[in-house]
């Protein structure tokens, strides 16, 4: 596939509108950049090249950009999956017995039977974060047991 493939939904002066608009957005303006040195002629890999991506990428934003035009290339929603677990119901639990929060093989087993839910030990700390609850590994203990530091919102 080469630059003449890609479909025109905007002059070039249009385009370079949208350069302009879109200089402080760098996802946007690199995309932007691309399309309009096919515009110009620029074949993919080459324009590629000069951007510092891949050609799958490359031709990925040319899809994207033949299928939908400028719209397409916006960066999207990137939240990812629907967690398994709510934090919430989890926040309401952890209140009615804090003493899951004393070791991370506590939350962890809590979880897995209540939730249906096996998580890494990273995950349970991605977790706690969200809880705004520090699980801490107290080093002096080979066991990890955990130390348990509550952050609390100082505006309240």
């Amino acid at each position: 596939m080469n630059s003449t493939n890609v479909v025109k939904h905007l002059t070039l002066k249009e385009i370079n509108k949208l350069v302009s608009e879109y200089q402080k957005s760098v996802k946007m303006y690199r995309k932007l950049i691309f399309i309009r040195m096919l515009y110009q002629g620029i074949p993919v890999s080459k324009a590629c090249s000069k951007l510092g991506i891949t050609e799958v990428c490359g031709y990925k934003w040319l899809w994207a950009w033949n299928e939908n035009g400028p719209h397409s290339l916006k960066p999207g929603d990137r939240s990812g999956r629907t967690p398994r677990v709510n934090i919430e119901r989890l926040g309401n639990f952890i209140e009615k017995a804090p003493d899951l929060l004393k070791s991370e093989k506590l939350l962890s087993d809590f979880i897995a039977s209540n939730f249906h839910v096996k998580y890494s030990r990273r995950q349970i700390a991605r977790i706690s974060h969200t809880l705004k609850v520090t699980l801490s590994t107290n080093l002096n203990h080979h066991h990890k047991e955990l130390d348990v530091h509550r952050n609390y919102d100082l505006m309240n």
